[in-house]
This record gives structure tokens, C-alpha cells and sequence, in this order.
């Protein structure tokens, strides 16, 4: 692992649409904590 400095947005707003294009599972032992998003295949 490493730190990043990088700055990124907040607040942006995803559609509906869009979560569904995601693919999102949660992680197995901390649930509420953490989530592993995978490509979906698509352009989002």
C-alpha cells in the first residue's frame, strides 16, 4: 500500500443508470467498510 496526495472531487451525483452499470460487491468480513468494484464491460 501507499499514501496518494492526489485531490479528488466531492459531491459528484451518479445516476441510477449508472450504479447499475456498476459492479460492486461488498467486501466479505467489513461490509459497511469497504466494496470491490469490477468492470462491468461497458462504458458507464
Amino acid at each position: 500500500a501507499h499514501f496518494v496526495r492526489k485531490k479528488y472531487k466531492t459531491g459528484e451525483k451518479v445516476s441510477d443508470k449508472q450504479m447499475s452499470t456498476l459492479s460492486v460487491k461488498e467486501h466479505e468480513k467489513f461490509p459497511k467498510w469497504n466494496y470491490i468494484l469490477t468492470p462491468s464491460g461497458t462504458d458507464a
